[in-house]
């Protein structure tokens, strides 16, 4: 096929032509730094592991190892769909991260024998991957910090999100509080001591109409033991909002012997016991016209709940510009005898979540769960958590560099995406990258902590 190429005559300094070539180019030749990655802590090995392959041994042509590391490494490069396959299977960087060659092998696969692939995974496929990439994150904290200080307390955050469905998605339904047909998955983090970063270690597809509190021990029955096994000297807390509250999660957190700061929904009891607590919080604000916040405690029993637990709370008046003064309270249920405010302290950390729920949805787009089959949509989000699993680790090996706060996209657009030109022999595979890359000191620093020479 002959060169493609066009001409802008008049409207620069000189003609300008731009070519389309037949060279070995690819726009994501930094993204190579993806595979040295994998193949260290083998995530992509380990999702393939779990997974049968029943195709005929004679007819295959691309195996499940390939395949899982074509939708992860994609995913991480901003291709989120299978549709992309159709134009990505001869990318030459991405051939050479899923182990083909670059130039000479053939294509990568295709977006049907992808769909398939996706409808293919049983639900106890599912499971098992659900659950080495648990055993896998959790594996990978533990090596982190050899030699370093044991973590004293390691935090459980949980928290549903939001994912909108259009079309025929099987248990898809309406959810009145976010106004949409919808799927409502669940996101699981840990966060050690602490320390800001909040490592995403399961995340679970549940249908639309699902309160927040569905399928929560499950995951605690798969978390516990593995990091119980592997911090046995660490302290375990569990963190979540008011849709978490009730006597269900009380009582398994409590016969685990799990701390525990559960946010709980106002009544008319609870503002009661914290009308004093807010009159004097008002009456503050009269005198200085400032924010003023007074916490303080109460023993409360819910209807639902076998026993009285302790409830700490917190009055504020906030001083918003424009606007009236707003009395705001907030109340924790908590088994741990932290002081009231210390209590709100550590709970407001959670906070935090919603920035890995965003790197997630806008990063990688772990909501585009537009397969018909459940359990594909399952295998999806699955997929989109190694590749975050993945970034998560170049996150922490970047640690004082100019992108040690970066979140996905800075990462993929100034790390990955960089223009090259690959060429392959009998011997090696070049990516040749301009000279004029302006991040090249922290990429061969990063590469360089991956194995390379």
């Amino acid at each position: 096929m002959m060169n493609q190429s066009i001409i802008f005559p008049d409207v620069f300094s000189k003609p300008v032509v731009v070519e389309f070539s037949e060279e070995s180019l690819s726009s994501d030749g930094g993204s190579l730094l993806l595979s040295a990655l994998d193949r260290k802590f083998g995530l992509t090995a380990i999702i393939s592991s779990c997974l049968k392959d029943e195709r005929q041994e004679g007819k295959v042509q691309h195996d499940v190892l390939e395949m899982v590391q074509q939708r992860v490494f994609s995913i991480a490069n901003g291709y989120e769909d299978c549709n992309d396959a159709a134009k990505l299977g001869a990318d030459p960087v991405l051939k050479t991260a899923c182990g083909l060659g670059a130039v000479n092998d053939d294509t990568l696969a295709s977006q049907p024998t992808l769909c398939r692939f996706e409808n293919s995974v049983s639900a106890g496929e599912l499971q098992k991957v659900g659950c080495q990439l648990a055993e896998t994150v959790i594996s990978i904290q533990k090596n982190r910090r050899k030699g370093k200080k044991t973590p004293k307390v390691i935090t459980i955050d949980m928290d549903p999100y939001c994912d909108p469905t259009y079309g025929g998605q099987q248990l898809t339904f309406f959810n009145g509080f976010y106004d949409n047909y919808c799927y409502l998955p669940q996101l699981a983090t840990l966060c050690f001591d602490d320390e800001s970063t909040q490592y995403a270690v399961a995340a679970i597809l549940r249908p639309g109409n699902k309160g927040a509190k569905h399928g929560v021990i499950p995951i605690l029955n798969r978390l516990l033991p593995l990091l119980r096994k592997n911090f046995p000297k660490s302290a375990i807390r569990f963190r979540a909002d008011a849709n978490f509250s009730g006597e269900e999660i009380f009582a398994f957190l409590e016969k685990e012997k799990i701390g525990y700061y559960i946010g709980v929904g106002g009544n008319s009891v609870l503002k009661g016991l914290s009308a004093v607590s807010a009159e004097f919080a008002q009456l503050l604000h009269n005198i200085t016209g400032e924010k003023e916040t007074r916490y303080s405690e109460t023993m409360y029993q819910a209807g639902s709940w076998s026993k009285a637990r302790r409830v700490v709370f917190k009055a504020e008046v906030l001083t918003l510009p424009g606007r009236e003064p707003k009395v705001n309270q907030r109340y924790v249920v908590t088994n741990l005898r932290y002081s009231s405010k210390n209590t709100f302290s550590k709970y407001h950390l959670r906070g935090d979540m919603e920035n890995r729920i965003k790197e997630l949805k806008l990063g990688l787009r772990i909501d585009r769960t537009s397969c018909t089959e459940f359990r594909a949509n399952q295998f999806r989000i699955l997929l989109t958590l190694a590749a975050f699993i993945l970034y998560q680790i170049l996150q922490d090996k970047l640690a004082g560099s100019e992108f040690e706060k970066a979140q996905v996209w800075t990462i993929r657009e100034r790390l990955f995406k960089i223009a090259a030109r690959v060429t392959e022999s009998s011997r090696r595979i070049v990516l040749y990258f301009t000279d004029n890359y302006p991040w090249k000191t922290e990429w061969l620093k990063l590469a360089a902590s991956l194995g390379a020479v």
